[in-house]
């Protein structure tokens, strides 16, 4: 089996499946049960644009501990062209647009993740610690912002020391389009500011660990209205 393996600059429309009618059949875009995988600058499940439809019902990436540990992969990252899209997979057989069972030390950085069925990014939380992918990560909180005139503040919690990615979001489980990085303090709090608002009115973030365990995706928190502030030496009447 290889380590070490670089998927990089392919588009894979309509890659894989799964059948309800055959037991445990599932066809992932990528299956991946080995260490120091690199995926970078793909397309999952749709075009160049990222506007059309060419997902399939299964996870476009899937990391396992099978023959190997899935550990130390990088799937995207801010080199230019590194990041992926991840579009339109996922059904009610499959669990994420990317899958992480069991491996960890796996960095998921600054991808397009949107209209992924059920969620966009599963570490199988829901099946107990003796499954959990990135050794069970948490994801952060977003827990409120400040937005005016074009441009706003996010403000949220995670564990200490957390780098934090944070995205404009058309939805819940939706990581549109990457906007900042940021890094929470001791106390796990964090914010990040001059953030332009005009093209969705949602933010969606992911968290990092220090050994490169990176979480599911937050809660999608809606943009809240922007305060006025009334100039009290002046007569509005």
């Amino acid at each position: 089996f290889v380590t070490d393996a670089k998927i990089i600059d392919n588009i894979f429309q309509n890659v894989g499946g799964y059948d309800p009618t055959l037991a445990y059949y599932r066809a992932m875009g990528v299956y991946i049960a080995a260490p120091h995988c690199i995926i970078q600058g793909n397309v999952f499940g749709t075009d160049i644009t990222g506007t059309e439809n060419y997902g399939s019902n299964a996870e476009a990436i899937y990391l396992q501990n099978q023959w190997l540990p899935a550990d130390n992969c990088i799937i995207g990252g801010s080199g230019v062209n590194e990041p992926n899209i991840i579009a339109n997979n996922g059904s009610e057989g499959a669990v994420a647009g990317i899958a992480i069972v069991q491996g960890k030390h796996n960095r998921i950085s600054r991808n397009r993740i949107y209209n992924n069925s059920p969620i966009g990014i599963s570490l199988a939380i829901y099946a107990g610690p003796t499954w959990w992918g990135n050794q069970g990560k948490p994801e952060p909180v977003i827990t409120s912002t400040n937005i005016g005139l074009g441009t706003g503040v996010v403000y949220g919690t995670s564990q200490a020391s957390d780098i934090i990615e944070v995205f404009l979001s058309t939805g819940e489980n939706n990581a549109n389009t990457y906007l900042t990085t940021v890094i929470t303090d001791s106390s796990g709090y964090w914010q990040a500011g001059n953030l332009d608002v005009s093209l969705s009115d949602r933010f969606i973030a992911t968290a990092t660990d220090s050994l490169n365990n990176t979480s599911e995706l937050s809660n999608s928190f809606i943009v809240e209205e922007p305060c006025i502030s009334l100039d009290p030496n002046f007569s509005y009447t």
